[in-house]
Parts: structure tokens; C-alpha cells; sequence
């Protein structure tokens, strides 16, 4: 997986974690246009595809080790960063790799 494509799971994770890891990630629930029926059942489509790789990388980042967890956590939701400052891009960058490697073997693309 790439960097980019790890990033845009991570940023999906985040708006997953924002809702309190509820099932719907806040879409509306109909698209503007088309037909109501048509629009709810794609919108339940993405909502659950998006679900499925929210908990994939939350899985992955419950397995990174603890600084690169903390790396992530103090990048996309504010969590403390203890460590110095220099440090968290070198565990993050570790992290994305990890994430990376992770989702790909649960098959996320």
C-alpha cells in the first residue's frame, strides 16, 4: 500500500474515531439527486466500506508499539506526545509503514 493511500486510511480512522466509532462515519443519509432508494443503498454501501477500513486500521495501530501508536494518536487526534519533538516524525514515518504492511495483509486496498 502506499504512503498516500495510508494516509487517506488514516484520515478515514480519524473522522471513524470523531464519531465515536459509530457504524454510519456521519454521511448524510441520501445523496442531493437521484432516486431516495438508489442513493440510501449507496450510501450504506460506502458507509459500510468505510467502516470495515476504519476498524482494519484501528486494528493495525492497536498493533503498532507504543511510541509509533502514540506518534499516530498525537498526529491525527491531539494525543500527548511525551517524547521530543524530533522524535514523532521518525515514529510516525515508522507507524504509516507498519499500518501499511498491515492492512495489506487483511486485504485493504
Amino acid at each position: 500500500m502506499t504512503e498516500d493511500r495510508v494516509e487517506d486510511m488514516l484520515y478515514l480512522w480519524k473522522r471513524w474515531m470523531y464519531a465515536g466509532k459509530s457504524k454510519h462515519l456521519g454521511y448524510p443519509s441520501r445523496s442531493s439527486g437521484g432516486f431516495a432508494d438508489a442513493s440510501e443503498d449507496f450510501d450504506q454501501a460506502v458507509g459500510a466500506a468505510d467502516d470495515r477500513c476504519a476498524k482494519a486500521t484501528d486494528s493495525a495501530i492497536d498493533g503498532l508499539p507504543s511510541d509509533n501508536k502514540a506518534a499516530v494518536y498525537a498526529k491525527h487526534l491531539g494525543g500527548a506526545w511525551t517524547l521530543p519533538d524530533g522524535l514523532l516524525g521518525v515514529h510516525y514515518a515508522s507507524a504509516v509503514l507498519q499500518v501499511g504492511r498491515a492492512l495489506d495483509r487483511k486485504g485493504i486496498v
